[in-house]
């Protein structure tokens, strides 16, 4: 069974000052997307069903640099989807030198 689905998110914050101020509860302003695909194989190999896929996450910040992430995965699916195992491998930037500094 092949899952295919794609999010686009425009955000808006009130201005870069807005930022300073420790009583604002501002959010990012920008726009980002995530695609992903995921692949469930039909056949059950010992209690489940191995899924593979893959992720993409863009990010493009009104106050900072776009960043990137990218995630391959393995997942176990065990009695349904009532419990999984999951391994991957994730990589991506941080874009330029704007006011976040995390992952995303």
């Amino acid at each position: 069974m092949v899952t295919v689905n794609a999010e686009f998110k425009r955000y808006w914050a009130q201005s870069l000052a807005a930022f300073a101020d420790a009583d604002c509860f501002c959010t990012f302003g920008g726009t980002s997307w995530t695609m992903y695909a995921l692949y469930l194989f039909p056949h059950e190999i010992g209690i489940g069903k191995f899924q593979p896929y893959g992720r993409y996450t863009g990010l493009n910040s009104q106050f900072g640099g776009a960043r990137e992430e990218y995630e391959l995965g393995m997942n176990y699916v065990i009695a349904g989807h009532n419990a999984r195992i999951s391994t991957y491998w994730r990589t991506g930037n941080n874009g330029g030198s704007g006011t976040s500094t995390g992952r995303i």
